[in-house]
């Protein structure tokens, strides 16, 4: 009985001790991958292994070369018509005439000088060129959208090739395409020399693009002329109103100065075609081999960097499929 009361003794315990990071870690502090990457890769055996497999580079340098070249001669060209313009400023303020009144008016409509309206009208035609009230009528009015849209126009039979009216070209569409193409290119104000402005027509029909640059000049200026004529118009009607129904002096000398520069106004803008810009050279379309795309050295430049880069990936995978190979075979024949 005191045999079968009496407990067994515990079981010993293992004595726990610290954990050695140094002696357990895989890496030691001095393993680097530079160290780890000497041990992994034999890099002198791997540099051979390029040079031996170097003719897989130079397959790749020459096929994208080709490929490169054939792609070049497939890509529609792109030519940019431009047109040299002078932004019309007035030197001298129609309100600050001189002396004489209606013969500095006479001696101003021989002149050189624009319209005071006109100091402000750069800003107009800039908006005026990302606007559909000026785009949109040019392009009904000119029947632009086949030229817009070739791809989807039938010459032949001079409808649209897909009848589904979902995908016909609307005017909308037409504006955001002419958008695009046509850049004004505003002048340099640090450049120190005249105003000059080029608009810029991007089109791959070289005589379209000049033909095009020329007919928005011309439609620009015309459009904000009459705008300025208008205006004035409205301005001297409402300034010959106002002059019957006066009878003081002082404001009836104040009436008649402003109607005399509003009447110069009127007369300036009428004579003058070329409302804010004065065209200093007409946009001519460029020779055949003067494109702007493609650019044969950039995507020469691109197609051979990438060659290089495909070249250099399948000479590694070339070198190691080779490596795998040659000691498969030599396992075997020791093996043997």
């Amino acid at each position: 009985m005191d045999r079968q009361n009496q407990n067994p003794p515990p079981a010993p315990q293992p004595s726990v001790q610290p954990l050695d990071f140094e002696t357990v870690a895989p890496f030691g502090p001095e393993d680097t991958i530079a160290a780890r990457l000497e041990r992994w890769v034999d890099w002198d055996h791997l540099l051979k292994g390029m040079l031996k497999f170097s003719w897989v580079i130079m397959l790749c340098l020459v096929a994208f070369f080709f490929m490169t070249q054939k792609k070049i001669e497939e890509t529609p060209r792109l030519y940019r018509a431009e047109i040299t313009l002078m932004e019309v400023n007035s030197n001298q303020d129609p309100e600050a005439t001189s002396i004489g009144g209606i013969s500095g008016l006479l001696n101003n409509l021989t002149g050189s000088s624009a319209v005071s309206m006109a100091k402000g009208a750069q800003n107009a035609a800039l908006i005026s060129l990302n606007s559909r009230s000026f785009m949109v009528p040019i392009i009904e009015e000119e029947n632009l959208l086949p030229l817009l849209f070739p791809s989807h126009w039938d010459p032949e039979k001079g409808t649209w090739k897909n009848p589904d009216s979902d995908k016909i070209p609307t005017l909308l569409d037409g504006f955001e395409q002419l958008r695009r193409v046509v850049k004004l290119v505003p002048p340099n104000p640090t450049s120190g020399g005249p105003t000059v402005t080029y608009l810029r027509v991007e089109w791959p029909d070289r005589h379209l693009a000049a033909q095009w640059a020329n007919m928005i000049v011309q439609k620009l200026n015309e459009k904000l002329r009459a705008a300025a004529i208008q205006d004035s118009r409205a301005r001297i009607d409402f300034l010959t109103e106002e002059l019957k129904h006066t009878s003081y002096v002082e404001m009836r000398q104040a009436i008649s100065s402003l109607f005399e520069s509003e009447v110069k106004k009127a007369m300036m803008a009428r004579l003058q075609t070329e409302f804010v810009y004065r065209v200093v050279d007409s946009a001519i379309p460029p020779r055949e081999k003067e494109f702007i795309w493609p650019d044969y050295n950039e995507m020469m430049l691109t197609g051979l960097i990438t060659g290089l880069l495909v070249g250099l990936v399948a000479n590694l995978l070339v070198y190691f499929l080779h490596r795998g190979i040659t000691r498969r075979l030599k396992a075997r024949q020791t093996a043997t």
